[in-house]
């Protein structure tokens, strides 16, 4: 999330999460993608659980993905 801070935007606290798809549309998504795209996802919230690096167990949410898609900018030059 991004805060202001007097006049100026800050990025806040980075959240990350599980997103998860499978199947034909995954395969094809990613010869599409580079990293640090944009990209616009739909899907439904789960809880899961792992077992963290120091053992204990930990609860975390996942994104189950039924749609992607990469976010074209506005004035962005086709490659």
């Amino acid at each position: 999330p991004r805060v202001k801070q007097g006049e100026v935007w800050v990025d806040g606290e980075t959240v990350w999460f599980r997103a998860v798809q499978w199947g034909e549309k995954s395969e094809i998504l990613m010869d599409s993608l580079s990293k640090g795209d944009t990209v616009l996802i739909q899907g439904s919230w789960k809880p899961s659980t792992y077992t963290g690096k120091d053992g204990v167990e930990k609860t975390g949410l996942e994104l189950n993905v039924t749609e992607i898609g990469k976010v074209i900018k506005a004035g962005a030059r086709a490659h």
